[in-house]
């Protein structure tokens, strides 16, 4: 819970009117891919997309490389009124889909540097 998920730098996103996002995942074009690419019109970057809902989108936009996993659940828990056991259950389990997938990278720090200002 002390870890700090930071999003990966080449993960793009869209936001809809509504303000949801939808993950840009840049998908590895193999040898033959981009030797198609050479004599075809087939785009330099291949993505695959994840929409997020409400709750995805709030834990996707709190990843921002300072607040800590137990930060991010507790802000779930106050917006949508989920137990504690709740909240922490389907953020975990949503930031590890996220870590397997390449979107977001958890550091770990100890107590001592998380009270330290990082600037």
């Amino acid at each position: 819970m002390a870890a700090v998920p930071t999003r990966h730098p080449a993960v793009g996103l869209e936001r809809d009117s509504e303000g949801r996002v939808t993950l840009l995942l840049p998908l590895p074009q193999g040898r033959w891919g981009r030797l198609l690419g050479r004599f075809m019109k087939i785009p330099q970057e291949v993505y695959k997309r994840l929409e997020l809902d409400e709750i995805g989108t709030l834990v996707w936009d709190s990843c921002d490389g300072r607040r800590t996993v137990r930060d991010i659940v507790r802000g779930v828990i106050e917006r949508y009124g989920f137990s504690r056991r709740e909240g922490e259950m389907a953020t975990v389990s949503f930031l590890r889909r996220l870590a397997r997938r390449g979107c977001i990278v958890l550091a770990f720090y100890g107590e001592t540097k998380r009270d330290e200002d990082p600037s």
